[in-house]
């Protein structure tokens, strides 16, 4: 269960602190587990004796969690705020990942991305002063970052970033061949013998699912040679409220309603895309870094082209960059000179048969995308660990507090009543539920 009250909470400190190996947490955003599960597992087995704390965005986070790993030993479970209120420092946390947001103040933290460089996005003033080290991809992610420090931080880097070349540990799996093609089709009970097209569009405003995005669904649809599989971004999980997440829609929702329609259609709705990027014959996207995931197995890709994302959205949110030829860098317009791009729906059926007919293959792509291919939860669990034998402390600019939890417990907990409250503990993970949502 999720331990929140501040009696639990003081007592995962207390016991924290007393333990023998310093722990490792790992924060967690909603969909986003497929980005940290591989290093979880492997860092799980290979060292045991050291506690892991599970930082969760909400109650939906930890019951993915508790699908993907329905029964571990020494794991602790807690929400992402009370981690961001400095409740624990680093005599109970030695080091902290996640793939979202930012690091934590007084604690190593090390960020690992959520996605190949698309958009623009991917880097920012705040992500850089919020994370001491960046686990990275591939050299097209570090030609991102140059660009970034090159054009927006005049060429200064910040002294305390340490840099890692480390992989992309969620493409591990497709890549060493995990999933079968005609397994993945069979359960979704799609003929194995059609082409698979995969429309996997950006969530973001401007992109090709808010534009045409039920447009492109239909026309798909309407060759019944092809199998269609649309998976939806981790974003549209939000709410409709969330109006920058999925523009006010459900997308679930009005996407189901073509498995009605269509016998050829099926919205795969797990977060994880890797089983359908192997079952794909095709990919259909727009400036989604799905792409790369696509292109590092050799598919072919077609993308729909989206001017606005640029000359709109992206200036909306970065008011102050000059873009200039940002839509010719594969970093920001999701590798497009790898595939094809048209500029409506229409134009799909045609250059889908001509990107399955197509014989050139980017022999070296693979190289520029990926560090350690198929091995990069090895680099990146041989790094952790170099990390924390090292008891490498952040060198980061403090930022202020207002309200020290740690000075509070050593008010309230000193340690040497250790044996006073020993009857306290209990084993953690016995009789976990599944929270209810109220």
């Amino acid at each position: 269960m999720i331990q929140d009250s501040l009696f639990d909470l003081i007592v995962l400190k207390f016991k924290l602190r007393t333990s023998k190996n310093k722990a490792i947490a790992f924060g967690l955003y909603l969909g986003e587990i497929q980005f940290l599960k591989n290093i979880i597992s492997a860092w799980i087995d290979q060292m045991q004796n050291y506690p892991i704390v599970i930082a969760h965005e909400r109650e939906e986070t930890y019951e993915e969690f508790m699908q993907v790993f329905p029964s571990l030993k020494n794991v602790y479970h807690i929400y992402l705020c009370r981690l961001n209120q400095n409740i624990f420092s680093r005599k109970e946390i030695k080091l902290y990942m996640s793939s979202d947001a930012n690091g934590l103040q007084n604690i190593y933290s090390i960020y690992s991305f959520h996605g190949q460089p698309s958009k623009g996005l991917t880097f920012s003033r705040g992500k850089l002063d919020a994370y001491d080290a960046l686990f990275l991809y591939g050299p097209l992610q570090k030609e991102a970052l140059e660009h970034f420090v090159k054009t927006e931080l005049g060429n200064n880097k910040p002294d305390y970033l340490s840099l890692y070349e480390i992989g992309y540990t969620k493409s591990d799996d497709v890549i060493n061949g995990c999933w079968k093609r005609n397994e993945v089709l069979k359960s979704l009970e799609l003929p194995v013998n059609n082409s698979t097209v995969l429309y996997a569009p950006a969530f973001n405003k401007n992109a090709s699912l808010r534009n045409h995005g039920l447009e492109i669904i239909k026309e798909l649809c309407s060759n019944i040679n092809f199998n269609v599989i649309a998976k939806l971004p981790v974003d549209c999980l939000q709410p409709p409220e969330n109006e920058y997440a999925n523009g006010g829609v459900n997308w679930f929702i009005e996407l189901s309603k073509f498995e009605k329609k269509y016998v050829n259609f099926r919205l795969y709705k797990k977060n994880q895309i890797d089983p359908v990027l192997e079952a794909a014959d095709v990919l259909v996207t727009c400036v989604s870094s799905v792409s790369f995931e696509f292109l590092a197995l050799n598919k072919p890709v077609v993308f729909l082209n989206t001017p606005k994302f640029y000359s709109h959205y992206l200036k909306e949110l970065l008011p102050n960059t000059n873009m200039d030829g940002w839509e010719e860098l594969s970093f920001i317009n999701g590798g497009k000179e790898f595939g094809i791009v048209v500029d409506t729906p229409q134009q799909l059926e045609e250059a889908i048969y001509k990107s399955l007919h197509k014989q050139e293959k980017q022999s070296n792509l693979l190289e520029r995308l990926l560090y350690n291919p198929g091995k990069a939860t090895d680099a990146a669990i041989e790094q952790l660990k170099k990390i924390s034998m090292k008891n490498v402390i952040t060198s980061r600019p403090p930022m202020p507090t207002y309200f020290s939890f740690e000075r509070l417990y050593k008010q309230v907990i000193p340690l040497r009543t250790k044996s006073m409250i020993g009857f306290l503990f209990k084993e953690p993970n016995k009789g976990l539920k599944k929270p209810t949502n109220n």
